[in-house]
């Protein structure tokens, strides 16, 4: 045999063997999971862990810039007021709000201070309570009797007129602190105050400062009625009668009595505190 075919046959010989040689199969890459705490389906990025999904509380997507509140990742809007990063893309601005848009805790909006940057949301249905096998839906004003300290007391018989200064804007920007003075000089439970002051709008919400709308704000509410309920997944107001469309305010008219607004009629009045009314929570932003 001649050297040529001699370094023919060699390479012919490793081209089989190597052909013969089983190419390993590509590996896949471990899934990357990340915690998250909050619950708002973006993950912990210092929580990175390669392999198999934990439990359901990791997910494939490390996103979050604030695991511990639900309200920050990156599907959020922004908050105009706190100036909070809400959305995880590195700034805290946002357009102004308009009445009729969904608010920052997922309500509507209903009055607007400031340009849009301030406002009051509203809850998008009535408070409403389990009581054993039933549910509540009207509710005592409370403290009959009291003439709390912290609340001012309105003593006009009634207002029809929605340009008069109480009915406009004289006692927007009350209902907070009148909620908080209700609940702190109250004994009862389950009154108006306490019940949308613990309103959420899911179990998960980090929005938890809903408060009972002063009567000025109340009013406001009432003239954004129209607009309200001709927004997809708003339950509308009460409205079926007259007693049973009112909705309490959080102002006094004296020791034994309490500002209503009802949402059948456009006026509104002061009823004995141990009546019933619906309640329908707010909040500012």
């Amino acid at each position: 045999m001649t050297h040529t075919k001699k370094l023919l046959t060699i390479f012919l010989s490793t081209l089989v063997l190597t052909a013969c040689i089983e190419k390993p199969e590509p590996v896949e890459p471990e899934t990357t999971w990340y915690l998250d705490f909050d619950g708002d389906t973006f993950g912990d990025p210092a929580t990175a862990f390669a392999g198999d999904q934990p439990d359901a509380s990791y997910v494939s997507n490390g996103d979050d810039c604030d695991d511990d509140n639900s309200a920050i990742n990156p599907d959020a809007s922004e908050n105009n007021v706190s100036l909070t990063d809400f959305d995880c893309d590195g700034n805290a601005t946002a357009e102004p709000y308009s009445e009729g848009d969904f608010g920052p805790a997922g309500g509507v909006v209903f009055y607007t201070s400031n340009n849009g940057i301030n406002g009051l949301e509203v809850a998008l249905r009535d408070v409403e309570i389990s009581e054993g096998d039933s549910s509540k839906n009207t509710f005592i004003w409370g403290c009959d009797g009291s003439d709390l300290s912290g609340v001012i007391n309105y003593k006009e018989d009634s207002y029809s007129d929605a340009n008069t200064p109480l009915a406009s804007t004289l006692d927007i920007g009350k209902g907070a602190v009148n909620t908080a003075a209700i609940i702190d000089q109250c004994n009862e439970v389950n009154t108006a105050a306490a019940v949308a002051n613990a309103y959420r709008m899911n179990e998960n919400s980090a929005y938890d400062d809903w408060f009972l709308p002063s009567i000025g704000e109340l009013n406001a509410l009432y003239k954004q009625k129209d607009t309200l309920e001709a927004i997809d997944g708003f339950s509308g107001f009460a409205s079926s009668g007259v007693s049973s469309s009112d909705y309490w305010s959080s102002s006094e008219y004296r020791s034994t009595a309490a500002w209503f607004q009802n949402f059948n009629l456009s006026v509104s009045f002061g009823l004995f505190k141990v009546g019933t009314n619906r309640v329908r929570a707010v909040r500012a932003f």
